[in-house]
């Protein structure tokens, strides 16, 4: 409870020094669009990978991904699942505030669970016990900032990471073995790797909150077994 205030009162703190704004009501599929940061960009974009994609300086991109450390509704505690639903989020999010993000596919190629924060490992308040689970894929969205006169992209994994990543820093973070897989860039409007077509301008966090919901009420062990049991 105390560190649920302690949020509350940080995000009060940052809302108040750029003007932001967080309230979010009414039908999840729309909070998106009701979010207001104070990081914008109208001006400057780039082509990379075939996309469009915003480039901020890299002061920019460290307050957007600190604004979007700090959004209420997206304070995942229980990342097991659901990295497609959050990138999709968070890339509207940005669209809503003219930044054009893209995102960036992690796949291990052997369709192995192989990925996981390598930081979190021996980490004893880690989201995610460290054995527990790993993922096949991963996903997050994009920026590019200009570094020494070229553009790169600087990943936004929220929740998982504490500030953005260049993207070799990205892939290193998530696994040792680098050669075993596959890094594909896309559009913001896919939400899957190798899917046909986009999804487009719709939100898809509304089943990721409910299920951070029963997770929290039931715990995350009771929570797999009823899915499992087909019960939820």
């Amino acid at each position: 409870m105390k560190q649920l205030f302690s949020c509350i009162f940080l995000c009060l703190l940052v809302c108040s020094i750029y003007g932001a704004s967080y309230e979010v009501s009414g039908e999840a599929s729309s909070y998106y669009s009701q979010i207001e940061l104070d990081t914008t960009s109208d001006t400057e974009v780039a082509s990379y990978k075939g996309d469009t994609v915003s480039v901020l300086s890299i002061e920019q991109a460290d307050q957007l991904f600190s604004e979007f450390s700090m959004i209420p509704y997206m304070m995942f505690d229980y990342l097991h699942d659901g990295c497609f639903a959050r990138a999709h989020e968070f890339a509207l999010i940005a669209m809503n505030n003219s930044i054009e993000m893209g995102k960036v596919f992690l796949t291990d190629k052997e369709d192995i669970a192989s990925l996981y924060p390598q930081e979190w490992i021996n980490n004893t308040s880690a989201p995610i016990p460290y054995g527990f689970v790993g993922w096949r894929y991963h996903v997050a969205p994009y920026i590019l900032v200009r570094i020494k006169g070229e553009l790169v992209p600087y990943i936004f994994d929220i929740g998982v990471s504490k500030k953005p990543k260049l993207v070799d820093e990205w892939v290193t973070s998530l696994t040792k073995n680098q050669q075993g897989t596959a890094l594909v860039f896309s559009d913001r409007g896919f939400m899957f790797e190798g899917s046909s077509y986009p999804a487009g301008d719709i939100s898809n966090i509304a089943g990721q909150i409910r299920d951070q919901e029963l997770i929290r009420e039931l715990g995350i062990s009771e929570y797999l077994f009823q899915l499992e049991q087909g019960w939820l």
